[in-house]
């Protein structure tokens, strides 16, 4: 086996490392292990550094997207615990003679769905209005507080958190726990208690 080294190469070498084999210098195209030997080492270790520090940033956006998407989802349920309440119809001012308020008895007609869209109720289906005191708690929270101000033939949709719906426990088998409530409502008729 030859006995190989490099040496700093002459001015004429212009200061190259070349291949120096049993005492004689190789020709340049030899001598080229002498330069990436050195080099091939310096960018390996010059690439793990860099992989290093594409790991670490990489982390660092993941953390970044992870954080964003947790403030979005706290976003999404801070609108899920607020009753939403959307008018599907109005009645002119001039038709509305009477609004709803604390104490009145509502013939309503109404369908109940989740947020998948399958529904749990409809007095529609029974083809008999609902029947109920507004505001003495006959009805879940959403609806006392999400029926105040109807006219008689508004129609309203309503979201209602499940804080405000069935809450933790449900009412199994169609409603489970933890549900958002989506009611369409129709207020048919009011009948108020005259006032002494």
């Amino acid at each position: 086996m030859s006995d190989q080294q490099c040496e700093d190469g002459s001015e004429s070498d212009r200061g190259v490392r070349v291949l120096v084999e049993d005492g004689r210098r190789q020709p340049a195209f030899r001598s080229l292990i002498c330069i990436w030997t050195p080099n091939v080492a310096y960018l390996i270790k010059s690439a793990r550094k860099m992989r290093l520090t594409w790991i670490y940033s990489a982390a660092v956006f993941l953390v970044l997207v992870l954080t964003v998407k947790s403030d979005d989802d706290k976003t999404d349920e801070k609108k899920a615990k607020k009753l939403q309440i959307g008018i599907k119809k109005r009645v002119d001012a001039d038709k509305c003679k009477i609004k709803s308020r604390k104490g009145d008895t509502l013939n309503m007609h109404y369908t109940g769905t989740l947020e998948d869209g399958s529904k749990f109720d409809s007095s529609l289906d029974r083809g008999t209005p609902f029947v109920f005191t507004l505001g003495s708690g006959q009805v879940i929270k959403g609806w006392d507080q999400g029926l105040l101000g109807m006219c008689e033939g508004e129609k309203r949709k309503l979201v209602i958190p499940s804080d405000m719906g069935y809450g933790s426990r449900g009412a199994p088998p169609k409603i489970p726990a933890d549900a958002t409530l989506l009611f369409e409502v129709e207020l048919l008729k009011i009948d108020r208690k005259e006032e002494l």
